[in-house]
C-alpha cells in the first residue's frame, strides 16, 4: 500500500508539476530550451488543470451514466443498493468527537438515503478500517445514515479497504444470497474504475452516480477560467481515477 500511495504522490498534481519544473531547473543550465521547456509544461499543465472549464471537462469525459433513470424497468430486479465508501474523519469535534464521514461520503450517503426511499431496495455499506484508524468506515456511515435519516442498512461489509476489495467482498456476500444485479452508488469521477471491479465480480451493475459534471458550466463566464485550488484537487482526483482504471486494466492490479 506504501509503494501505492508513493507513485501517486509523484504521478498527480500538483507533485507530478513541481516535478517537472525541478527537471527543467536542472536541466536548464546545459540545455537551456528544453530546461525552459519542461519548466513551461509543468507550470502551464497546473495552470490548466486549475481552471473550472478543464477540471469540469475532465470529469465529464470520465462519466459512465447520468443520474439513475427512476422511470425504468432496469433498477426493478436489483437485488441491493451498493454504497461505496468515502473516507471518515476519526474525530470531529464539532460532532461531539465522534468520527464522522468526510464530504465526499457525505454525498454518498445523503444521495442512497433519497434513492433508497425512491426504489426502495436492501442497502450495503463497504468499507473496513484505514490505516492509523480504530473504527470501520462501513459503520461510520451506517450510524450516520441511522442518526441523521433513520436508515438501517442490511449489509454492513466492514473488511475491505480498496475498491477492488469492496467488490469482492460484497460478492461474497450478495452473490451466496442470489443477489447479481445491483445499484451501485458513488461519485461520478469514482463510477468508471468502480463498475469495472464490480462487473468482475460478477454483478450486473446500474450504475447511480453523484456530483456530476456541470454540463452548462457556461465558457463566456469569467469564473469558469478563473484558476482554484478546489479545481486542481478535483482535477486530481480525475486523473487518479483514470490512472487507476487503466492501471488495473492493463495489469489487473
Amino acid at each position: 500500500m506504501l509503494y501505492r500511495s508513493f507513485l501517486k504522490l509523484w504521478l498527480l498534481p500538483p507533485m507530478l508539476n513541481i516535478l517537472l519544473v525541478a527537471i527543467g531547473l536542472a536541466v536548464i543550465a546545459r540545455y537551456r530550451r528544453l530546461g525552459i521547456a519542461i519548466c513551461i509544461a509543468g507550470l502551464g499543465s497546473l495552470l490548466a488543470l486549475s481552471v473550472p472549464l478543464v477540471s469540469n471537462g475532465l470529469l465529464a469525459s470520465i462519466e459512465v451514466a447520468r443520474p439513475i433513470d427512476l422511470p425504468a424497468q432496469r433498477w426493478q430486479k436489483a437485488g441491493a443498493i451498493v454504497v461505496l465508501g468515502g473516507g471518515h474523519v476519526e474525530l470531529a469535534p464539532e460532532y461531539g468527537g465522534r468520527a464522522w464521514p468526510t464530504s465526499d461520503a457525505q454525498a454518498r450517503l445523503s444521495y442512497v438515503a433519497w434513492l433508497q426511499r425512491q426504489i426502495q431496495k436492501p442497502l450495503m455499506l463497504t468499507g473496513g478500517t484505514p490505516s492509523g484508524s480504530q473504527y470501520a468506515h462501513a459503520q461510520v456511515c451506517a450510524e450516520y445514515l441511522q442518526s441523521l435519516f433513520g436508515l438501517q442498512p442490511v449489509w454492513i461489509e466492514a473488511s475491505s479497504r480498496t475498491t477492488a476489495e469492496n467488490a469482492q467482498q460484497a460478492a461474497a456476500i450478495l452473490l451466496q444470497e442470489n443477489i447479481h444485479t445491483i445499484v451501485l452508488v458513488t461519485q461520478s469521477m469514482h463510477m468508471r474504475r468502480a463498475l469495472l471491479l464490480f462487473e468482475q465480480a460478477g454483478f450486473d451493475v446500474i450504475p447511480a452516480p453523484t456530483e456530476l459534471a456541470d454540463r452548462k458550466l457556461p465558457v463566456w463566464q469569467a469564473s469558469s477560467w478563473l484558476p482554484s485550488a478546489d479545481r486542481l484537487a478535483d482535477s486530481s482526483l480525475v486523473l487518479h481515477e483514470i490512472l487507476g482504471y487503466w492501471v488495473h486494466r492493463l495489469t489487473g492490479l
